[in-house]
């Protein structure tokens, strides 16, 4: 079964790399832009990896609708395990996220490979398929969606 990803990111070309990256190493990966949208997403589709940015409005430096993602995607409670990728440099965030949200891992970007992300990501999808993902409490929701990231090469 190929694992499942869901890219969070407001960036057009990074979500394309990110995404681009982890299709040439076989993942199932979705790429949305907006919290609203990822939101909706994670309660039909169950994943392996959420990777989020925080700040989901390069134009506004204080938006940080990712925690939404986030704080949904541990409300869900299905083993989906979380990835924050985001430019915001504050501590007090990052500390926060792992002490809420039990985050999986921060990449700040910048400071990571594509490379770097793809082994990050297929470590975590390893520990879900370990744990309870897969569990589901609606007959409505899929363990498949479409994909939204065109094949590309990084």
């Amino acid at each position: 079964m190929r694992k499942r990803v869901l890219i969070v990111e407001d960036d057009p070309h990074v979500r394309k790399n990110l995404c681009g990256i982890l299709e040439l190493r076989d993942f199932e990966v979705t790429g949305i832009a907006t919290a609203e949208k990822a939101i909706d997403l994670v309660h039909r589709v169950t994943f392996h990896v959420v990777s989020i940015d925080i700040g989901l409005d390069d134009n506004d430096v204080t938006n940080t609708d990712g925690q939404k993602v986030l704080a949904e995607v541990v409300r869900l409670a299905e083993g989906t395990r979380a990835l924050i990728v985001s430019g915001n440099r504050d501590q007090h965030l990052t500390i926060d996220a792992y002490e809420r949200y039990g985050i999986a891992r921060f990449l700040l970007k910048g400071q990571y490979t594509l490379t770097d992300f793809a082994a990050a990501v297929a470590k975590e999808a390893s520990v879900a398929a370990l744990g309870v993902f897969g569990h589901f409490t609606s007959a409505s929701r899929t363990t498949s969606a479409s994909t939204f990231c065109p094949s590309v090469f990084v």
